[in-house]
């Protein structure tokens, strides 16, 4: 993997006085939903909503790139003279009651495509969200989009630094983010030693990732020298501070649906367990032995259980996949439930066709309970060395199979595409 410092776009020391760096970082664009947008609007008329994930109206993305003029042109922003790569860490509870923090190293990174590249997808993306950034890149020539990487070399210890850091601030979940500039070069050597034969697997941003390579190789990225690179957060995937959780799915749209014939179709391929609430259902699928594939299934009237069974006949597993992919819990969800008792096929999956991904389990419950969707689909997380034996044999997992939190934050640094490269 082939890694360079940049020059960041990154909000001005004044403006950080007098607004506060809390108020101007975001989450992430897929994190952005109407009321966030609207909390962020509120914090700051400079926040990087406001280039990143605008409302909706007019030439929105022409919109985004005057505002980014705009704020270069005022102050607001400002492009670094000479190039250096950051350190980012973010401190966060973890789910065994510590405090955990993941460092990760910023810098640019070589684009590549998957097929024999040493950076690859785990799992497949959405059409419309890779249309969305294309957009945005065209219009802008700017990128303040991280994808979050998983690279097998020794980062870890490298990371580590006692000096206070060069920036720091709380996101909306109160969770602090802190970054450190690295201008010495022959720190950059050290990185880019650790990182030149190291495999990378994309843990967050594949559309991001996925759009900057699209790209990359339009006409138009010929006279812009950053195009043939991503900004990336890496992370050693020995991290102490990684953590993956599941992406809960709600279905909605399903001519004729019921509840009660769906479960009767899927007793054809899972054991089903019926529970009185979508708690209890939940702590059955936790305690779930991890050689049995299941997950929870959700409906106005009912909470059950589906664990498929052992050598069942008949699923429509696709014939090309591993043994290793088909003991998932996502990919059981896809051939064996989602295909094979719904018939929701991953064409309809890929355009937003009846499957959605709520942000969180309590809201896909709540959809289902309320009758916003026919059900909710509860997981739990894939181990992140499944995640590896599967991409390790050049395989991807169905879309949202992972999601690793915190997210990082869009707003500490971004790059210009008409760069030149260090």
């Amino acid at each position: 993997m082939e890694i360079h410092p940049f020059r960041a776009l990154r909000y001005s020391p004044r403006a950080i006085e007098e607004q506060g760096l809390d108020n101007l970082v975001a989450p992430p664009y897929d994190r952005i939903t109407p009321k966030i947008r609207e909390e962020l609007y509120a914090r700051s008329p400079d926040n990087i909503v406001r280039f990143d994930a605008r409302e909706v109206s007019g030439d929105v993305y022409s919109e985004a790139n005057w505002q980014l003029k705009e704020w270069l042109r005022t102050g607001v922003m400002y492009h670094e003279r000479s190039a250096a790569v950051w350190i980012h860490q973010v401190v966060f509870p973890g789910r065994d009651g510590t405090t955990k923090a993941r460092r990760s190293l910023v810098a640019l990174v070589r684009l590549e495509p998957y097929a024999g590249g040493s950076i690859r997808p785990h799992e497949r993306t959405l059409a419309k969200a890779k249309e969305d950034r294309l957009n945005l890149v065209k219009a802008s020539h700017a990128d303040f989009g991280m994808v979050f990487l998983l690279s097998r070399a020794p980062l870890d210890p490298a990371l580590q630094t006692k000096r206070a850091p060069d920036l720091t601030c709380r996101d909306l979940g109160g969770l602090r983010h802190d970054a450190w500039r690295i201008e010495d070069t022959s720190e950059h050597v050290r990185f880019e030693r650790l990182l030149s034969t190291a495999t990378s697997l994309i843990a967050d941003g594949h559309h991001r990732y996925e759009t900057a390579l699209k790209f990359s190789t339009m006409p138009e990225a010929e006279k812009l020298p950053t195009a043939a690179f991503k900004l990336c957060a890496i992370v050693d995937v020995a991290s102490p501070g990684l953590e993956a959780f599941a992406i809960p799915r709600a279905v909605s749209t399903l001519p004729d649906f019921s509840g009660a014939k769906m479960l009767e179709r899927a007793a054809s391929f899972f054991e089903v367990r019926s529970f009185t609430s979508p708690g209890e259902g939940r702590k059955a699928l936790d305690e779930l032995p991890r050689d049995r594939s299941g997950f929870l299934v959700v409906t106005r009237e009912q909470t059950a259980l589906l664990v498929l069974k052992p050598d069942a006949p008949g699923v429509p597993w696709p014939a090309e996949k591993s043994a290793a992919w088909r003991r998932l819990d996502v990919s059981t969800l896809e051939a064996a439930f989602l295909r094979g008792v719904l018939g929701i096929d991953t064409g309809q999956i890929e355009r937003g066709e009846h499957v959605s991904f709520p942000k969180d389990e309590d809201a896909a419950v709540e959809l289902a309970r309320s009758g916003g969707a026919q059900m909710a689909i509860l997981l739990r997380p894939t181990p992140i060395d499944a995640v590896q034996d599967v991409v390790a044999q050049g395989e991807v997992l169905p879309q949202k199979s992972t999601l690793f939190e915190p997210k990082m934050i869009s707003g500490l640094f971004g790059v210009s595409l008409e760069d030149s490269i260090v």
